[in-house]
């Protein structure tokens, strides 16, 4: 890919599968949370289920309650001298979302660590706030949460959008069924269930 000449997208990937990072704050559905680097804000969304919290680490935002709950925030404060690059050269703005959540993410972040992930599904989407890359994740005993002391194979929703110039990738999971009663949803269902989250939390991103 053309991109950008130097670029770097650091994710911490046990951070990315684990969320499991210090500093975590217990917190309210419902709530507005401010960011600690003080780019942005955000509703902390409803759907949560009982032990909500909040941590964070360089350029992320985990969000994880007691049933497998997960929202994770990656953003990338996008420097000057990319702005005016991808401009010059013209480069899509849909490019460069793939070139995070594909490439940088996908491709060099989570394949080493994790062979046997799959991109299920990629999507485009485009709203007010402005356009979306939509990528479904399998991820073979990904879960961030465990049952019995394992992991489960896991459906992971990325969806990615650049709001000004920072470069939002915006995780969201299957939650565990952990009572075994919970209607199994089909992939279709799945995946709009998570996408519609993903964005349903971008559409409360207040970029400061």
């Amino acid at each position: 890919m053309y991109l950008i000449k130097k670029v770097t997208f650091i994710f911490i990937l046990s951070l990315a599968l684990s969320c499991s990072s210090s500093g975590r704050n217990e917190i309210k559905r419902g709530e507005i949370y401010s960011s600690s680097s003080g780019l942005f804000s955000f509703k902390i969304p409803n759907d949560l289920s009982l032990g909500s919290r909040v941590s964070e680490s360089n350029g992320s935002i985990s969000i994880l309650d007691d049933f497998g709950g997960l929202y994770r925030i990656d953003y990338f404060r996008l420097s000057q001298n990319f702005i005016e690059d991808s401009e010059k050269r013209k480069i899509p703005p849909l490019e460069i979302l793939e070139y995070f959540s594909v490439g940088e993410f996908f491709n060099k972040t989570l394949l080493p660590f994790m062979p046997k992930a799959k991109i299920v599904s990629t999507k485009t989407f485009k709203n007010d706030k402005g356009i979306y890359h939509l990528m479904l994740l399998f991820l073979p005993e990904g879960s961030s949460f465990t049952i019995n002391g394992k992991r489960s194979d896991i459906h992971r929703a990325v969806v990615s959008i650049r709001i000004r110039d920072i470069v939002f990738l915006i995780h969201t999971q299957e939650k565990a069924n952990i009572m075994g009663g919970e209607k199994k949803l089909s992939l279709e269902e799945m995946e709009k269930d998570l996408f519609s989250r993903a964005v349903s939390l971008i559409g409360t991103i207040n970029v400061k």
